[in-house]
């Protein structure tokens, strides 16, 4: 939509892809990203990155059209949803398996480290995907009792 609009956009990721996604923005010159909005994301950056997209507006917006550009060319919108219809219509499931990060990091340690809960312990590789989140255990604050997740 931002893209479509020709507005740049400012990413505060949370969770799983929104990271990657957010790098993408940054790169396509589309807007800019925090890497960890909940520690760096103070009200001087955020002052300071809007500040930053009043003065280069034509810029962000150029790329912008650009991309939207692109988009349009490979079939948008229409082209990306059958595609999408497609593979959930033809898509027979998948086990699950841990594959490692380009940096070497297992991907789903990856994954729940970025929702930690300051309660995340070291989890050996040699878990299973399931046996992994048997092995969480969730604080919500230091006053409430320890919630331990189970799958059965």
């Amino acid at each position: 939509e931002s893209i479509s609009a020709h507005v740049p956009m400012l990413v505060l990721p949370y969770f799983a892809d929104q990271y990657e996604n957010a790098r993408i923005v940054s790169s396509s010159g589309s807007g800019l990203h925090y890497d960890d909005p909940v520690s760096s994301c103070t009200a001087f950056f955020l002052s300071a990155d809007i500040e930053n997209f009043l003065n280069h507006h034509k810029s962000f917006s150029s790329n912008c059209k650009r991309l939207n550009k692109k988009l349009k060319e490979a079939g948008g919108a229409d082209k990306a949803t059958k595609c999408i219809e497609e593979y959930v219509l033809n898509f027979r499931g998948h086990q699950p398996t841990r594959r490692l990060m380009s940096n070497g990091v297992d991907f789903f340690e990856h994954l729940l480290k970025r929702c930690d809960t300051s309660s995340w312990r070291d989890m050996s590789l040699d878990n299973s995907f399931r046996d992994s989140f048997r092995a969480l255990s969730f604080n919500k604050t230091e006053d409430l009792d320890q919630l331990n997740f189970n799958l059965t």
